[in-house]
């Protein structure tokens, strides 16, 4: 935080005849930049800027000033700036508060016209793709990816990041096809997908909720592993999950528990803390559960639930088991064998039946369990 102090140290250099260097000025740039305070959310905004402006981001907007400030000291100094220092300032742009995004577009295209910083370097175009993305500039992320020459896949995955933050998933699907099989006319032979553009895609899918959506992520993550032999990670396993945990598009189709299981396979082999991924797993058996319950509810049919058709086993209704009667009766009595005279009656064969008095005063007696002996 002493920045007059680095200031100082420069001059005294300069005094002493050592001439700061790019990396000087990029080593002091990182240090005023490198810790952004956190995002302002849109709540906070409508609140008033009595309730998001705090100290952190007062001193930032500072910094980001003195940033500039050495900037114009670097070029007036004929230190040649270079892609690390206008990505720095780029994202730095982005981050303060309000973002000061045209700027950082403006520094980019003036340093470009003057052959010091090419705007179709990938590092500062990546900058330029996040800067956008995060602020709701999908036209600005749009530009900066189309000006990088070759594309690598830190900077195609921050533009699947800035589509997908500025809802346009189909826009971020589209270019990934393109990209990664090779229609795209700036494929780089280089040029693979990694577990970061696939856990963007998937996310954004599942969140849309849609079941179209959800078949989309479950193609994705088939891909992911059977054609480019990625692994999943942890924090796309979490998405997943998540997504079944908190009602989104993954539900009872056997698809999607399919799916759910085979991440759930996955992430037997990750590195979990103790007792991480049984915590996840609890809370989706529980969810199931939950889920198929209700569904009982609705239709008692489909799960066997139906009471007014009652099972028949083939193997026994041919052999006559079916109809054998064990005796047994929920409240006691039942035939027994050491009172089983014929009676003196029209029916001679029928068995006398025992007969506990308290229980036939209130017409216990007739109530069938449902038990067969098989």
């Amino acid at each position: 935080g002493k920045i007059e102090e680095a200031e100082k140290l420069l001059g005294a250099m300069e005094s002493a005849g050592v001439r700061p260097t790019v990396v000087t000025y990029n080593s002091f740039i990182s240090a005023m930049l490198g810790n952004a305070p956190p995002p302002v959310s849109t709540a906070d905004v409508e609140l008033g800027p009595e309730n998001f402006i705090s100290d952190e981001h007062t001193l930032y907007n500072e910094r980001i000033v003195d940033s500039l400030r050495l900037l114009s000291r670097m070029t007036k100094s004929d230190v040649r700036p270079n892609a690390l220092t206008v990505s720095t300032i780029v994202d730095g742009l982005g981050k303060c508060f309000p973002p000061r995004i045209e700027q950082a577009k403006w520094i980019v295209a003036k340093l470009d016209q003057d052959g010091k910083v090419s705007c179709q370097d990938k590092r500062v175009g990546t900058a330029l793709i996040h800067a956008c993305g995060d602020n709701g500039d999908f036209q600005g992320s749009l530009e900066a990816f189309s000006s990088i020459a070759e594309p690598d896949t830190i900077a195609l995955n921050a533009f699947l990041d800035a589509c997908c933050k500025c809802d346009e998933v189909k826009t971020a699907l589209k270019t990934f096809d393109q990209t990664i099989s090779g229609a795209g006319k700036k494929k780089s032979k280089a040029l693979r997908p990694d577990v970061i553009s696939y856990t963007i895609l998937i996310s954004a899918l599942l969140k849309m909720g849609t079941s179209p959506a959800s078949d989309r992520a479950h193609v994705l993550y088939e891909e992911m592993k059977s054609l480019w032999g990625i692994k999943p990670d942890i924090a796309l396993v979490d998405i997943v999950l998540s997504s079944m945990v908190g009602g989104g598009s993954l539900g009872l189709d056997d698809k999607d528990i399919r799916f759910t299981r085979e991440v759930l396979r996955d992430a037997e082999g990750l590195n979990w803390a103790p007792g991480q991924l049984d915590a996840r797993m609890k809370e989706v058996r529980f969810l199931l559960f939950g889920r198929t319950s209700e569904v009982w509810k609705n239709n008692e049919a489909a799960f066997g639930l139906e009471p007014s058709q009652e099972a028949v086993d083939p193997l026994f209704e041919r052999k006559g088991w079916n109809k054998v009667d064990s005796g047994f009766r929920l409240w006691g009595g039942g035939l027994d064998k050491r009172f089983g005279k014929k009676k003196q009656t029209k029916s001679e064969e029928e068995e006398v039946a025992v007969v506990d008095e308290f229980l036939e005063s209130h017409g216990w007696n007739d109530v069938d369990s449902g038990f067969r002996l098989f």
